[in-house]
């Protein structure tokens, strides 16, 4: 008998399915994927508040233009308030009323946002916008991010001094309740995200228009009257409050100025945020669908 041959292994197939890993695999909306674009969206924001500190002066002369209008407001109201038989507001009211609607409304395109809104509009009549396209990420939701460091800047160079200094000039009052105070703060952001989505809408028009000035005056004329921020709803006729308090444009101005005086207090506060809040979901979805019909109309432009 000879030597018993040696045992060979049988070979491996290259073709042997590999074990998979331990746990569900990534997908392209996982949590790395949110992680990445939290990460992109707030450098994006952070970017955009130190781009609007390096114009300081302009941020100065916006709080100088602020506070000259709302002087001006300021006696003619008096005015007004004087030779008036009856107005619905008393006059401190009024006063913190018409000192809130310059401070911190909405309803006017502030320097951020008018520069915002002229850059896109060169971009669209040179082409550059182009540039902004091939961007690895979404631009609506770029815009965003730089509108909300914009928001963040304008709050501390603007809107906070400008409040400060009404405190200490004209003698506003202050918040109706803590919880007013909270739930004030809390509906100026929801008036961002509804003036982000009508300035968004303004740039998108300008797709079809090629020129965006005419329609942001035109914004600013119906905005700053439908909003509240120059004229009080309580003082408007019946049939006009109405149509004014159907439209989103009041949660720019009214609805926070009406929160922090108390008079929209209890549960309806709650009420009027979530208003806001969905006035702000349906403009944003409406946003996106003629974002997409305007994108498709600029690559048909493009060849």
């Amino acid at each position: 008998m000879g030597d018993p041959q040696p045992e060979h292994p049988t070979p491996r197939s290259t073709f042997a399915p590999r074990p998979t890993p331990l746990g569900p695999r990534p997908t392209p909306f996982g949590r790395d994927r949110l992680r990445e674009l939290a990460l992109r969206h707030s450098g994006i924001a952070l970017t955009s508040v130190k781009e609007q500190f390096a114009y300081r002066f302009d941020f100065f002369l916006s709080l100088v233009i602020t506070l000259i209008s709302m002087t001006l407001l300021v006696y003619l109201w008096r005015a007004v308030y004087r030779n008036a038989t009856s107005l619905e507001l008393p006059f401190q009211g009024l006063l913190t009323y018409v000192c809130l609607g310059q401070a911190f409304s909405f309803a006017r395109i502030a320097w951020a946002q008018r520069r915002m809104l002229f850059r896109i509009n060169a971009g669209l009549r040179t082409g550059n916008i182009v540039f902004d396209l091939l961007r690895p990420t979404d631009y609506q939701a770029m815009q965003f991010s730089e509108s909300l460091g914009q928001f963040v800047a304008e709050m501390a160079l603007i809107n906070l001094p400008a409040y400060l200094l009404a405190f200490l000039v004209f003698g506003i009052s202050p918040p109706a309740s803590p919880a007013a105070a909270a739930a004030f703060a809390l509906s100026l952001v929801g008036a961002f995200l509804v003036a982000f989505s009508l300035d968004f809408l303004l740039m998108i028009l300008a797709f079809w228009t090629f020129s965006a000035a005419g329609l942001i005056y035109a914004r600013r004329a119906a905005v700053d009257l439908l909003a509240g921020s120059i004229i009080p709803l309580a003082l408007f006729p019946d049939w006009l409050r109405a149509v004014a308090l159907a439209l989103p444009f009041q949660s720019l101005a009214n609805t926070p100025i009406s929160i922090y005086l108390g008079r929209i207090s209890g549960a309806a506060i709650w009420w009027s945020v979530l208003v806001q809040l969905g006035w702000a979901a349906a403009l944003a979805v409406l946003t996106r669908l003629v974002w997409l019909r305007a994108l498709r109309r600029l690559t048909i432009q493009g060849g």
